[in-house]
């Protein structure tokens, strides 16, 4: 969301330089047609330069003199682990990613407004088509329409009203046919596509309207170098000059600023050299990528650098045995860019999200690269989890049962036991997966024995329960549970209950 953004304001300085550089140097000084090619390959940088992959750093001495940090930060708990929330960092009082949300989801609503308004366009061009008479004339294909009075083309598609039509209808297919024949609709789809990307860039619309202009100057020149009489040709804008509904992605023969048109088919033409000026957009597109390439490099190094390691557990231990999640990053580099090695075991996974698994008890040393050099070195203590123990299914935020006077109903309300690792700093998942119930009388002997294949009471367990009578125990044994690993192991303790 932030890079996309970066991006879009990014282009849209692109299109504010293509625009000044034009009107500062080039203006009223090269060929109309080398205008346009200036103005279209300027599109065309101002979308793909922002995706330079060139970067520039900050020098040497200044990232070298800031000394690599390590912070501590825990992670979502999303294995049970316990974490310490103490930072050593204060919270910043603006919350600078939702409001960046924000930002960006109006940019994206406006925009999407924008280009629905291109898809309508579109869609009436189409329907316009479909309802109209149609024939062929000089490659074109014309679309009689009632819909739109003034005369319109949109690629090899040229519309005409025949009402409004006095005449001058060979002079204005011959405008149309040029801007067919030099494919001026590209242009313009190029044009209004991009001002729906950068609806908020007040140079994107001065310089669609000036491409526009220059493709009704390409028109006109190409209308008059077939021979048509000049004061005629003019004469026929007059008369269609009050302009009705127009498309904006299509080319109109009836394009406003009349009074430029006729000043260009009066001007002379530009001396041939100076088509040579569209060679400016050489420095202008290194000018560009150069200032691509410092943001990019600032927006790397705007951060400290500073490794990112996230705390397993208040004591910065791994436990042997398990997978212990750790997220690993350092500013100023891509997580792809970093390379991570663990003395004790193995540390695996990529983006930044990695899992330990400890070998051995003793320390275990995580090794931090980054371009290639060590930046941090972060030392754990690894050691055997305790073994797990049975209990009887706590009340939530209850204490752990796990034998002595209970009374019946306090049993049934338990429901079925559990297995856990006692006062540890993770919760380690193992699952009962079958145990044992036996009845001892109060003559110490044992009575009826019933199994289940999973942790809750079965109704035999249960009817067994509520015919126990006081001062007689029960025995819960043989209590198979499946580690994280899923394998199953056999709890060595046994649970005993005197009924109340």
């Amino acid at each position: 969301m932030q890079t996309f953004l970066i991006y879009v304001l990014l282009s849209a300085g692109c299109v504010s330089v293509v625009w000044l550089v034009y009107k500062a140097l080039l203006e009223n000084r090269m060929p109309v047609k080398t205008i346009r090619y200036y103005f279209l390959i300027g599109m065309v940088v101002s979308m793909l330069a922002p995706v330079s992959p060139l970067v520039i750093r900050p020098s040497v001495a200044e990232t070298e003199s800031a000394t690599p940090v390590v912070e501590n930060i825990p992670i979502a708990n999303t294995t049970g682990i316990k974490t310490d929330n103490t930072r050593t960092q204060t919270t910043p009082a603006i919350d600078w990613k939702k409001s960046i949300s924000w930002v960006f989801y109006i940019y994206l609503t406006v925009m999407i407004f924008f280009i629905i308004g291109i898809i309508k366009e579109l869609i009436v061009i189409l329907t316009c088509y479909k309802k109209a008479t149609k024939e062929k004339w000089g490659g074109l294909r014309l679309a009689w329409n009632d819909r739109f009075k003034e005369s319109f083309s949109f690629f090899r598609l040229v519309f005409m009203n025949k009402e409004s039509l006095s005449e001058g209808q060979d002079n204005i297919l011959l405008h149309e046919q040029v801007h067919a024949a030099q494919y001026h609709s590209i242009d313009r789809l190029l044009a209004q596509l991009l001002t729906a990307f950068q609806w908020f860039n007040p140079f994107m619309y001065v310089m669609r309207n000036e491409i526009q202009l220059v493709h009704e100057y390409l028109a006109d020149e190409g209308v008059l170098n077939r021979g048509v009489d000049k004061v005629r040709y003019q004469q026929l804008l007059l008369d269609h000059i009050i302009e009705s509904k127009r498309i904006a992605i299509t080319s109109t023969f009836k394009h406003s600023l009349i009074k430029k048109r006729f000043l260009m088919m009066s001007t002379k033409k530009a001396a041939p050299a100076t088509r040579y000026r569209l060679l400016l957009l050489a420095p202008v597109t290194a000018l560009l990528l150069l200032g691509v390439a410092f943001v990019n490099g600032q927006t790397v190094s705007e951060t400290p650098k500073v490794v990112t390691a996230v705390a397993l557990t208040k004591a910065n231990v791994v436990y042997i045995g398990i997978e212990n999640p750790v997220n690993i990053s350092v500013a100023g580099y891509k997580a792809n860019e970093i390379a991570v090695a663990i003395d004790n075991g193995t540390i695996t996974g990529e983006n930044g999200e990695y899992v330990i698994k400890a070998a051995k008890p003793g320390k275990a040393v995580i090794t931090v690269k980054a371009g290639g050099k060590v930046v941090k070195e972060t030392t754990f203590n690894a050691k055997y989890l305790a073994p797990p123990v049975a209990s009887l299914t706590p009340p939530a935020g209850g204490l752990l049962i796990k034998g002595g006077r209970i009374s019946k109903e306090a049993l049934l309300k338990a429901g079925g036991i559990i297995c856990t690792v006692e006062n540890a700093d993770i919760d380690i998942p193992f699952k009962v997966v079958s145990f044992t119930m036996s009845v001892i009388t109060n003559d110490h002997v044992q009575g009826l024995t019933v199994t289940t294949a999973n942790d809750r009471f079965s109704p035999e367990q249960i009817k067994l329960i509520q015919s126990m009578t006081k001062d007689q125990r029960i025995i819960i044994d043989d209590i198979a549970a499946a580690g994280p690993d899923g394998r199953v192991m056999k709890m060595p303790a046994s649970m005993v209950f005197t009924i109340l």
